[in-house]
């Protein structure tokens, strides 16, 4: 037999024994508070914490990751994300983390819960133990909907529903407003035991029992109509046969061009069994977790003393974790602007407006706040754009125990931003200001998305009305609409020349359409062009029946156009030897009239030169009015050969100053104007014009000789004028002058014609008649306005379509 311990022996054990225990007490207090504190930081971390083991079945997260997935821990608790995940590149990246390779993911979530898209960051990571043990890996999710609000405009109702079944296990269906079901995910094609294929576009009654159905509907129609979320407890007929009671939540989803759906999660709660996982959690794994985020990240204690600076943020500002943990001052704003000053992390308990100020931007959700600045400071002065987000670590007891913030280079981001932004106010304003009508449409749906302000005056529909039509709404042939359509999407360029549309109140109108496709947001859209005919079909009605008319009238006037035709060939041909004979008569007047007048201008000077002493004053009277007549006779020769030149003489029509012609004119009678003491006024502006030189010369020349012969002895003014007219240069030629009758306008530019105050002025009465040739060979006219005070305007114009020889 075994002696028994003595007394003392066993009294010296139990001590051992309560030293023990009370040695495990102090480090299990230690590690309670190592890993309550390490809790908080896990829980209140403004980014999504996930812990999956080497299998990929997730153990614990956080309550920014339940957030940002938008399910229930009990529901993820176990859930695989090396297997089940539905995003292939969620999926790899996931595996990669396992395999020890950090991975980064950056995408949409749809959340499981709520009728949103979420862009999420993620980056997964291996976790080991201290002895190098494999315990599975970490996933940091965070949700960046902030930094992407611009491009969340582009997403498109399709895609964002697509992507809520892809990332759901539990059956989840969508129903457009007949009930029809357009995205189911497999778990729903498993309880409805078809295919994808045999399910979209049919309706529930088409696989369950009409009882069954006709509840599923009045729920369907309860959340249209009130716009609430329903959830409801019901009973369902599997593809099986089996009958399982389910609970199914629905919500409405309305896109953007305001369409409503339904979306539909059924929880099957048959088998349903509560998972309890106890949540682990180490000191280690939490540090990890901080250490390997993508963005750089600090925490700091209530006292701001920096615990946790990762190495991400020692990228970034150069400063090591060994330089700067312990310290407060706001030494971390040190390390980005290089002094010692309040950042976004110190904004999470007040609002402080000097602070904010600094930033390009500033927003708050809860007590998270979010900002961005360009901070020249980082990466060694090199300068960046930096988004952060701060919140505070929370501690089981409700009190805040820090402050966490996460910085993230976004510098190509906003440049990329900038330029889309200028591309899209170009694109946009072209989009508007085009006169034709453009229409935009989803190449599957056929609905609408867009139009241009043309669209709506054209048919007459607002915007959102427009956005809730399809294609089908507005032509009046459907069924050819459809075929340009399938064309148009196989990516032939379609050019209808006639096709009929119909407007809001019902009217008809003949279109010219010209349609093409590209890709908007991962799908085909379909761009049509609609050009309003109306008008130009009723002109070419009116044409054909004028076209008709006129052949039928042509015909009738054929026969006479060829008898006159034969008429007016006699009647030139007559003409044209008249105006030989005309001509030949001129010349031989003007030789038979200036020969003998010169004669007797000089026999007449060289009598009165030698006789002047001896004759009385009547014979020198006489002899003083032979030179006259005989100078004036030479002068009418002078112009009938001016007036046959001027019809004669080909032009030749060059570019001209005018200001050079006056300048000639000027000299020509300047000595006439200041020993008569008349002001000569002339267009201020450089004027050039095309005509021939000495046409236009003859015109001032004419018109200014006839102001001068006939103003009078008041004349004082002679005025130039020029005008810019729509197709023709307008000259003019004014003075203060005698005058003429409004009666003499027309009749004082026919050949040899005078008015009757020229009684006693030397002329040949061929002036303006040679000034209204010259104006008809330009292409232009001439006349005459009388004065209401005296005087008179004379008029020229020359047209501005004539060629440079």
């Amino acid at each position: 037999m075994s002696q028994k311990p003595s007394y003392e022996e066993l009294a010296g054990r139990v001590r051992e024994l309560e030293e023990d225990a009370l040695a495990r007490r102090r480090t299990n207090e230690v590690l309670r508070k190592s890993e309550e504190r390490y809790r908080m930081i896990f829980n209140y971390s403004p980014l999504g914490i996930v812990h999956f083991d080497c299998d990929g079945l997730i153990v614990d997260c956080n309550e920014r990751f339940l957030e940002i997935v938008g399910a229930p821990r009990e529901r993820l608790l176990g859930f695989n994300m090396a297997t089940s995940l539905r995003n292939e590149e969620m999926k790899a990246a996931v595996i990669a983390g396992l395999s020890g390779e950090p991975n980064y993911f950056e995408g949409d979530y749809r959340s499981v819960t709520a009728n949103k898209v979420t862009p999420i960051r993620a980056m997964f990571s291996r976790v080991n133990t201290d002895d190098g043990g494999f315990m599975g890996a970490v996933g940091l999710l965070e949700d960046v909907s902030a930094q992407k609000q611009s491009e969340e405009a582009l997403r498109e109702s399709r895609e964002f529903l697509g992507k809520i079944v892809a990332s759901i296990s539990d059956p989840i269906f969508v129903k457009d407003r007949d009930h029809r079901l357009i995205l189911v995910n497999e778990a729903e094609c498993a309880l409805a035991g078809r295919t994808r294929e045999e399910i979209l576009g049919r309706t529930d009654y088409d696989f369950f029992p009409k009882d069954q159905v006709d509840i599923f509907w009045e729920k369907d129609e309860a959340v249209f109509e009130t716009g609430e979320e329903n959830e409801n407890e019901e009973q369902i007929t599997d593809g099986q046969g089996r009958t399982r009671t389910i609970v199914t939540k629905k919500s409405l989803y309305t896109d953007s061009f305001g369409n409503k759906f339904i979306v539909g999660v059924i929880r099957d709660i048959t088998d349903r069994k509560e998972a309890e996982l106890a949540l682990q959690a180490a000191h280690q794994e939490l540090q990890d977790i901080i250490e390997f985020l993508p963005d750089a990240t600090l925490v700091v204690d209530r006292n701001k003393k920096v615990t946790y600076w990762n190495r991400a943020i020692e990228e970034m500002t150069g400063v090591r974790k060994s330089d700067i943990l312990g310290k407060g001052d706001y030494a971390y704003a040190s390390a980005f602007y290089g002094s010692s000053r309040p950042m976004l992390i110190d904004l999470v308990m007040a609002e402080e407006p000097e602070i904010e100020s600094r930033y390009d931007f500033v927003k708050r959700i809860g007590t998270t706040v979010y900002g961005e600045a360009y901070v020249p400071g980082a990466y060694g002065g090199k300068g960046a754009y930096l988004w952060s987000t701060a919140a505070p670590l929370i501690g089981r007891d409700g009190n805040i125990i820090g402050f966490i913030q996460s910085i993230r280079d976004i510098s190509e981001r906003k440049r990329a931003e900038e330029a889309l932004k200028e591309n899209e106010k170009k694109y946009r304003q072209l989009f508007e200001t085009v006169s034709d009508a453009i229409l935009v449409c989803d190449g599957d749906s056929r609905r609408l998305i867009d139009v241009n302000e043309r669209a709506l005056s054209l048919y007459g529909y607002s915007r959102e009305e427009f956005l809730d039509l399809s294609y089908r709404d507005i032509t009046a042939e459907p069924d050819e609409s459809d075929v340009v359509i399938r064309e148009t999407l196989s990516g032939v360029g379609v050019q209808v020349p006639l096709r009929t549309h119909r407007k809001k109140d019902g009217t008809v109108f003949p279109a010219e359409i010209s349609s093409s496709t590209f890709e908007l947001a991962g799908r085909k859209v379909i761009c049509g062009v609609v050009r309003d005919i109306t008008e130009r079909k009723r002109v070419e009605r009116e044409l054909s029946a004028y076209r008709d008319g006129l052949e039928h009238l042509i015909e009738a006037r054929t026969a006479e156009l060829a008898r006159t035709n034969e008429r007016l060939k006699v009647e030139i041909e007559e003409r044209r030897r008249a105006k030989e004979r005309l001509k030949l008569f001129a010349y031989s007047v003007a030789h038979d009239l200036k020969s003998p007048a010169v004669g007797i201008h000089g026999i007449a000077k060289r009598l009165h030169r030698q006789t002047r002493d001896v004759l009385d004053e009547k014979s020198r009277s006489y002899c003083s009015q032979i030179l006259k007549v005989s100078e004036h006779i030479a002068e009418l020769v002078d112009k009938i050969n001016v007036y046959i030149a001027t019809k004669e003489a080909r032009l030749s029509f060059e570019r001209i100053a005018l200001k050079e012609i006056l300048a000639m004119l000027r000299d020509e009678f300047s000595v006439q104007f200041n020993s008569r003491r008349i002001d000569w006024d002339l267009p201020e502006s450089d004027v050039v014009i095309t005509a021939d030189r000495l046409s236009l010369l003859r015109v001032f020349r004419n018109l200014v000789d006839n102001a001068l012969k006939y103003g009078g002895e008041h004349l004082s003014r002679i005025r130039i004028g020029y005008e810019e007219g729509s197709d023709s240069h307008i000259l003019s030629v004014a003075d203060n002058g005698r005058g003429l009758r409004g009666s003499d306008s027309e009749r004082i530019f026919e050949v040899f014609q005078r008015q009757e105050t020229s009684k006693g002025v030397e002329g040949a009465g061929l002036g303006l008649t040679i000034v209204r040739e010259i104006a008809e060979q330009h292409n232009g006219r001439v006349w005459m306005e009388p004065a209401p005070n005296g005087g008179a305007s004379f008029f020229v114009t020359i047209s501005k379509d004539l060629p440079v020889s």
